[in-house]
């Protein structure tokens, strides 16, 4: 391979493409390269450089290459590095679905709690893209509020109102329109329904009111 090419002739493992501003590790990472990776960090190359700001760690994670993410985490990758959203690899190991990974990163110590600028957990983002088993892995990890958070989602998805009517509830609330909720209400809405961010009526930014009947 070029890498290894390049290497050997004495090019520096820490460097970053003109092309795509990432890491030649990450980029080796996030493609499932698992022996450019190695090659890498057998010349001396930092498991936590990176270009922009997607970490090597995190691009192989949100890939889904588990074997990439073990070496990287045995290299001394730090486990928790976020991007510029804050987010961590279990977070994107958990959006994207790929349960052996998610066991990889809990294994080596994840922080299955941790939250992104938008308040976005490994719990939460795999219950809403419906990935049943990594959900059942961290819910006994996670918080109390998370917790319920999940369970909620889990209910409104199975009889989600369509989107029209949804809108008008939380318009409602973010208005303050009591007699519009009682009239969503009494019609058989449900008070829990979820809106695309999974924030309820009661339970949406702070400007909402709290439901009381």
């Amino acid at each position: 391979a070029a890498v290894k090419r390049r290497l050997r002739q004495g090019d520096a493992p820490d460097t970053v493409d003109a092309t795509s501003l990432e890491s030649v590790l990450t980029t080796a990472a996030t493609r499932g390269r698992l022996s450019i990776v190695c090659a890498l960090l057998d010349a001396g190359a930092d498991p936590n450089f990176h270009g922009t700001t997607l970490w090597p760690l995190i691009g192989a994670a949100g890939c889904g290459r588990t074997r990439v993410v073990k070496l990287l985490v045995e290299r001394g990758a730090k486990v928790d590095a976020v991007d510029e959203d804050d987010a961590a690899a279990l977070l994107a190991a958990a959006a994207a679905g790929h349960l052996s990974v998610v066991r990889a990163l809990l294994n080596a110590g994840a922080n299955p709690r941790h939250k992104d600028n938008i308040g976005q957990t490994p719990l939460k983002i795999a219950t809403q893209k419906k990935h049943k088993e990594i959900v059942e892995m961290l819910a006994p990890l996670a918080s109390a509020d998370d917790r319920k958070q999940s369970e909620l989602l889990t209910k409104t998805s199975k009889r989600r109102p369509r989107k029209a009517e949804l809108r008008k509830f939380h318009d409602a609330a973010d208005r303050g329109d009591v007699e519009s909720l009682k009239s969503y209400l009494e019609s058989g809405g449900d008070v829990d329904a979820m809106d695309d961010e999974g924030s309820t009526a009661a339970f949406g930014p702070p400007t909402r009111v709290v439901l009381k009947f």
